[in-house]
């Protein structure tokens, strides 16, 4: 577009900069360990006493007693800091041609919309269940298929930017739709794990590669770090292609820590159990948490594992 520097859309904004690829990266993990521990406590309950599985798309903390939606607290309180972040980043959206420009930050911040609008959904779901049945998840289905249709126009060859960032940023584009697929099929088939599961897993390797990937393209100081790192050429093709290996990596070794992080918390829970029953108590391993919502969409302030 005439009038739209290729810096405004690169560099000069959040994303462009360490700051604003890691942060992505560490919710992403954070998110993804929680969603992964949360399904195994549930999956591991409905098991044990032969009762129907559930997904959900939020599980609330119990503070002092009382049941707390803090995910879905910060699910708001996050996406609602990267649009601040990239309107304050942003000079000003229209030029002195009258053209828009920092058009990279606009993308942003139309994902991040969704997102924030998903985390609203689930803290009114958590304080009145039966108000908007179906509308997070269209809202989190609808925030991970247009990120990655953004990611695609993102890195297309003429947007001005390296082959590196190019591809680094394509990459992950096949793992971020089949994410917002999941959700599709977890919304109709909610008494399914596998759903569940794979979408905690792409989320997972979506987090592992930005946090690498931060490091790769830029330097970490100065705060928020918009240089380029000079270790690696962007412009080489052999990095191009590391890259591609890099990604094929992250998929193995998250596929791994699911499969191992699966199996050691079995033989933990078998632990327990054989020690419960040496000592006459079975419930040694529950553990209590809270669910957003039920399966008939009410809300149960706190429930054993």
């Amino acid at each position: 577009m005439e009038g739209v520097g290729f810096d405004h859309l690169s560099i000069n904004n959040t994303m462009g900069s360490f700051a604003g690829h890691i942060d992505e990266g560490i919710i992403f993990i954070v998110l993804a360990v929680w969603w992964f521990w949360n399904i195994w406590k549930r999956h591991t309950k409905t098991s044990d006493r032969k009762t129907e599985y559930t997904s959900y798309l939020s599980y609330t903390t119990t503070v002092r007693g009382r049941s707390v939606p803090l995910e879905a607290i910060l699910k708001v309180l996050f996406p609602f800091g990267a649009i601040w972040a990239e309107v304050f980043s942003a000079e000003s959206f229209i030029n002195e041609e009258g053209q828009f420009s920092y058009l990279s930050n606009m993308q942003h911040m139309t994902v991040y919309m969704l997102f924030l609008l998903h985390g609203i959904l689930e803290i009114i779901r958590f304080y009145r269940p039966n108000q908007f049945e179906g509308m997070s998840y269209l809202a989190v289905c609808l925030g991970f298929l247009w990120y990655g249709t953004t990611f695609y126009y993102h890195s297309m060859p003429n947007m001005g930017k390296e082959e590196l960032e190019n591809i680094i940023h394509r990459l992950p584009i096949p793992v971020i739709m089949v994410c917002g697929l999941c959700l599709i099929f977890e919304c109709i088939w909610r008494h399914s794990v596998y759903p569940q599961l794979i979408r905690t897993y792409c989320v997972l390797t979506v987090g592992t590669w930005f946090t690498y990937t931060s490091f790769v393209l830029f330097l970490p100081y100065p705060f928020p770090g918009p240089h380029h790192n000079p270790a690696w050429d962007q412009s080489d093709e052999r990095n191009v292609h590391f890259m591609v290996v890099a990604f094929g990596i992250h998929l193995n070794i998250n596929l791994i820590f699911v499969l191992l992080s699966t199996v050691v918390l079995t033989v933990f829970k078998r632990m327990f159990y054989a020690c419960a029953d040496g000592n006459g108590n079975n419930d040694i391993m529950d553990v209590k948490y809270s669910l957003l919502d039920t399966s008939d969409d009410t809300i149960t302030s706190e429930e054993n594992v």
